[in-house]
């Protein structure tokens, strides 16, 4: 007699946690939501460092945080941890396949097949029991109103996780000084078993998108160093326009002769005795890495994976606005601030796109908007100083910039690019305007 759905459960359920879980969904991915006793957690969990994994490793040491955490534990009898650990489950030891299973009793395959077809759940749960254990999948997830169900579209549905026990598997993304912390507690095994966690788990993820994950978790916080942060970025192996951005504020700060030589704040902070550092390498970059995403030109580029040529826009960009204003430049006014910086990389979008698209990519086309751009500033009389220190100084910045462009390409007779006529609409509208209230 064959087994029902039930049955082949309460099989499996002898070497796995059964828990319920909650999905949602954020920008990064899809997330599931349970509670572990801290004994079955410390049981599947995994720590891998830095420092005592170079390869793979993704968290930073153990500070004396977890210290005082197991203290709190051994002296409050009300401790409580009510915000999540975050751990990551590693892939599963069943890889997707796309093969026909062999017509034979290789479990391992079976799995493999039915999982990446999604066949009838008491197939795949059969194959799952016969397999050795090294080989079983790490997790299951069933919809326990629908055992049937193995689609995990739903977000409404309630969810049966199935998490295999005594093997090291869930990588601590976020909490391990609390795990630590507990395990110096010297709890009971009662204890253990009695104190409940909320966990998350992010699924099937692989090393790439945990140090991806561990970055944006603990990027904001102070505690944690940028310096180690950014060092997550030389694990994350796929190219992306963060990793490039980050690199080429990296190499605007080392060049010798660059217009940003030691002058950026590679970890967020000033350096000791440095007094030209004016911006952080995270402001910097991120508006490189918004460029490296909208920008026609810079998209293009990024994809044929052509770094220097990039990189030799921004050099040359910046020199060009040095240039024209020498003395802001070398006093640190707002031009070589966060207002004065995010204003520049905003407007270059315009530039670096209309001089793609009209053929001229040069740095001559580039001077010749910039040169225009300081003289409608000077004739609007914005200058470098308190008064653009602000987010409508950004603005009036691009204004001024994309008025600019506007006006390089009419004494050129060049045309407006169609790509770029909504993004400048609104000064196209402006300068018609004028043209009409203007004496014939």
């Amino acid at each position: 007699m064959s087994m029902t759905t039930a049955e082949l459960l309460t099989t499996i359920g002898k070497e796995y946690y059964k828990i319920n879980v909650i999905p949602f969904d954020q920008p990064i991915g899809r997330f599931y939501l349970g509670v572990l006793s801290a004994k079955q957690l410390l049981e599947i969990h995994i720590i891998r460092r830095q420092s005592e994994d170079p390869l793979f490793g993704i968290q930073r040491d153990v500070t004396s945080r977890a210290n005082e955490i197991a203290n709190y534990l051994i002296t409050n009898p009300d401790a409580t941890f009510p915000t999540s650990i975050i751990v990551a489950i590693d892939e599963m030891a069943l890889n997707d396949c796309n093969e026909m299973v062999a017509d034979d009793d290789n479990s391992d395959e079976k799995i493999e097949a039915l999982r990446a077809r999604k066949i009838d759940v008491n197939d795949y749960l059969k194959a799952v029991i016969e397999t050795d254990f090294k080989n079983k999948p790490n997790y299951i997830l069933v919809f326990h109103d629908d055992p049937s169900n193995l689609d995990q579209n739903d977000l409404n549905t309630p969810i049966d996780m199935y998490l295999k026990k005594t093997s090291k598997y869930a990588s601590v993304i976020d909490g391990q000084h609390r795990i630590q912390g507990i395990k110096g507690a010297n709890l009971t095994a009662t204890e253990l078993d009695d104190f409940r966690l909320p966990v998350v788990f992010s699924l099937d993820t692989t090393l790439n998108q945990q140090a991806i994950m561990f970055s944006i978790i603990n990027g904001k916080q102070r505690q944690v160093p940028l310096s180690f942060v950014y060092n997550l970025f030389g694990k994350i192996d796929q190219r992306s326009e963060g990793k490039i951005a980050h690199s080429i504020a990296a190499n605007l700060n080392s060049a010798p002769n660059g217009p940003w030589h030691g002058r950026i704040m590679m970890l967020g902070k000033k350096t000791i005795n440095s007094r030209n550092e004016s911006i952080s390498q995270g402001t910097l970059a991120k508006e490189i890495e918004k460029l490296l995403k909208s920008s026609i030109f810079l998209s293009e580029l990024f994809a044929k994976k052509e770094d220097g040529r990039i990189l030799n826009i921004f050099e040359k960009y910046f020199e060009i606005i040095k240039k024209i204003w020498p003395d802001q430049w070398d006093s640190n006014t707002v031009l070589t601030k966060s207002v004065g910086v995010t204003g520049f990389l905003r407007g270059a979008r315009v530039i670096v796109d209309c001089a793609y698209l009209t053929d001229n990519s040069n740095v001559q086309f580039y001077s010749d908007v910039i040169r225009k751009t300081k003289e409608i500033m000077d004739s609007r009389r914005l200058i470098f100083d308190n008064s653009l220190s602000s987010g409508i100084g950004v603005s009036k910045i691009v204004d001024c910039i994309k008025t600019a462009l506007l006006v390089t390409l009419a004494e050129k007779v060049i045309p407006v690019p169609g790509k770029m006529e909504k993004l400048l609409k609104s000064q196209i509208t402006e300068l018609a305007a004028l043209a009409v209230q203007a004496p014939q």
